[in-house]
């Protein structure tokens, strides 16, 4: 077999080639390197070459060694100023507390001092003050105790008169009484008989004026409310039409009834002295007569009356009618 030459630590060879990893490598330069260099002194001259710019010198190493040094010795003598800087601030400040310190101490030394000069002052002016009012309390009891003795001696006396007089009013009293009682009864005998024969003869004379006076009242309390009821801005009118068919009463007569407008609502009102059950169905019947005759719904009936029989403001009501008892009360029904 013909044998090839080197090539890059490959042999060639005119069959193959023999690829070497770097392991492999490694591996003979660490096996055959020592023993080259022994046999060619001259191939470590050039090794050193090759590898010196990746290597780093010894005089190299030694110049940054000695920089190292120099700076070293440097920052050394920068702290140690610093230090001595730090020793001398150290030194002011145990000065400067020291004088703080001593401030203190004189200033706890002088307010002691005058919290005792107050002290004494004060127990001084409290004792004063304390003898002061012992002595006017004193003063004050002595006067107020001869004031009650005073004051207790007189109402005694006082009293003791107050009894005698009670006691003879008293007797006086029992006795006037003894013949006002007698007096009494025999004058109250008296007036219950005289009583009863009045309240016979005054019956049938109010049954009499009763409806002459309803009359006369209702006509006064008409001219009034419309006075009353004009100043409050409502306009009164009192519509009166000839019944023929006799719808409001039994047979043709005149039916009437007072109408008040304001805002554009229409209130049917009736005012009576005293109001019965018949008067609230004429007044329903006459406003009916209204509404038909006019041909429009009044908006609300109001009846006006100082005493509404038992029983009568409940049935109106029923009726959706509203009971007032003052004319006034009738501003305040619309407002609402």
């Amino acid at each position: 077999m013909k044998k090839g030459k080197k090539i890059n630590g490959v042999r060639e060879s005119s069959e193959k080639y023999t690829v070497l990893s770097d392991e492999d490598i490694i591996r003979i330069v660490e096996e055959r390197l020592p023993s080259i260099l022994k046999k060619n002194p001259s191939l470590k001259k050039r090794l050193k070459e090759m590898l010196e710019d990746i290597f780093v010198t010894k005089e190299e190493i030694k110049v940054v060694l000695e920089e190292i040094k120099n700076l070293r010795i440097d920052m050394n003598r920068r702290f140690e100023a610093v230090d001595r800087r730090f020793e001398a601030i150290d030194r002011r400040f145990e000065v400067v507390f020291e004088e703080l310190k001593q401030i203190r101490k004189d200033m706890d030394e002088r307010f002691i001092a005058m919290q005792k000069q107050i002290d004494e002052r004060f127990e001084a002016m409290q004792k004063q003050m304390d003898e002061r009012f012992a002595n006017i309390q004193k003063q004050m009891d002595e006067r107020f105790a001869n004031i009650q003795k005073q004051m207790d001696e007189r109402f005694e006396a006082m009293q003791k008169q107050m009894d005698e007089r009670f006691e003879a009013m008293q007797k006086q009293m029992d006795e006037r009484f003894k013949a006002m009682d007698e007096r009494f009864i025999a004058l109250l005998k008296e007036m219950d008989e005289r009583f009863k024969e009045t309240v016979k003869t005054l019956s049938s004379k109010i049954d009499r004026l009763g409806s002459r006076w309803g009359v006369m009242a209702e006509d006064t309390l008409r001219k009034g409310f419309e006075e009353i009821l004009s100043d409050m801005g409502f306009t009164v009118m009192k519509w009166k039409k000839y019944d023929k068919n006799g719808e409001v009463f039994l047979s043709p007569r005149d039916a009437e009834v007072d109408i008040l407008i304001k805002d554009g609502k229409t209130y049917a009102i009736e005012v009576k002295s005293s109001l019965t059950a018949g008067e609230v169905d004429t007044f329903i019947r006459s406003v009916a007569f209204y509404e038909k005759s006019e041909g429009k719904k009044v908006d609300e009936k109001i009846i006006v009356t100082v005493y509404p029989y038992p029983g009568v403001e409940k049935y109106a009501q029923s009726l959706g009618i509203k009971i007032l008892s003052q004319v006034e009360d009738i501003g305040k029904e619309v407002e609402r």
